[in-house]
């Protein structure tokens, strides 16, 4: 839901007013000011008294009135819902609490093209389901549901794509999320996992968060420091992320909107592509110990390596629902 300055219909709304009300001694004369058409001699203070230079009866009493005014109601958004969004993805997942289901710990697809896997969850470290997710993203107050991973708990997701996926020489992966918990963020872990490979992976690139920056790791290469994501650690309200995983270099895309994107190539040592054939972990480390603090509300994984244009393609989709556009 989103509640917009300019409000579309139809509104619901309750309203209540109070008065306090009082009598005071009416003033026989004001500040002066004005024009005089005659002086105070020419009548008589008990009868009159002077308004704006003018005689003017004196009633029994003045009366004084303060009102406040409190209001609460509910508008209906003109935003599409998350759900009803279609993207370029190959297969995409969303916060919503009819694919994520706590009784089965499996995070089900809204959308896919002959990919219908699951993220998995453990019981003890799933992460939470917010249903309304609060933010602000320019005029319009949003309330969305989202899930939040919190790095005190350990929470994290992994799914299984050798079946699915396997086999691409490249991929693309764009995330609708705020690099920070609900339940704020745990400041001595020393860097939080966001996207990793599982153990049985032969060539891999990992992504994690630390400070306030994106940092990349390979299978040949140790941790380089990314794109910043500064602006997003000090509110609520999402990013756009899209991360391109190719060789030699990883693309990072951070934007509010599609009008808004910046860029930042980081390179990754090796020539060998890097297929989703594997287990990847979403949310913590390949240790699963360095675990990440963020709200998730959308995520899409692209089988080839989007461009800028495509990017902004796909932002400017999702923003429909999540706003920035």
């Amino acid at each position: 839901m989103a509640v917009k300055a300019i409000l579309p219909t139809p509104v619901e709304m309750v309203m209540e007013m109070k008065n306090q009300v009082h009598s005071k001694v009416p003033k026989a004369m004001q500040a002066p000011g004005g024009l005089f058409p005659m002086v105070t001699r020419s009548f008589t203070m008990d009868e009159y008294r002077v308004m704006s230079g003018w005689p003017v009866s004196i009633p029994p009493y003045d009366i004084h009135a303060r009102s406040m005014v409190t209001c609460s109601g509910q508008v209906l958004s003109d935003r599409e819902p998350p759900i009803n969004i279609q993207t370029g993805a190959l297969v995409r997942w969303v916060a919503d609490a009819d694919f994520y289901d706590e009784t089965a710990l499996a995070w089900r697809p809204v959308q896919n093209s002959q990919v219908n896997t699951p993220w998995t969850m453990g019981s003890t470290t799933m992460p939470d389901l917010i249903p309304e997710y609060e933010y602000r993203n320019k005029e319009e107050r949003f309330y969305l549901p989202a899930l939040n991973f919190d790095s005190d708990a350990g929470e994290y997701l992994q799914a299984d794509f050798s079946s699915s996926i396997g086999g691409a020489s490249g991929y693309t992966v764009i995330m609708v999320m705020s690099p920070n918990s609900v339940y704020g963020n745990n400041d001595t872990v020393p860097y939080n996992g966001l996207w990793s490979h599982g153990s049985e992976a032969e060539y891999w690139i990992d992504i994690s968060i630390q400070g306030r920056y994106l940092w990349v790791e390979s299978e040949s290469q140790g941790r380089i420091r990314g794109i910043s994501i500064n602006p997003s650690l000090d509110r609520n309200r999402p990013m756009y992320l899209a991360i391109v995983f190719d060789r030699p270099n990883v693309i990072f895309y951070v934007a509010d909107g599609s009008e808004t994107v910046r860029t930042k190539s980081v390179p990754t040592g090796l020539e060998e592509p890097v297929p989703l054939d594997s287990t990847v972990i979403l949310g913590a480390a390949p240790d699963l110990t360095h675990t990440a603090d963020m709200a998730l509300l959308d995520l899409g994984i692209y089988a080839d390596r989007l461009d800028a244009t495509e990017v902004a393609t796909e932002i400017t989709a999702l923003s429909q629902a999540y706003g920035g556009d």
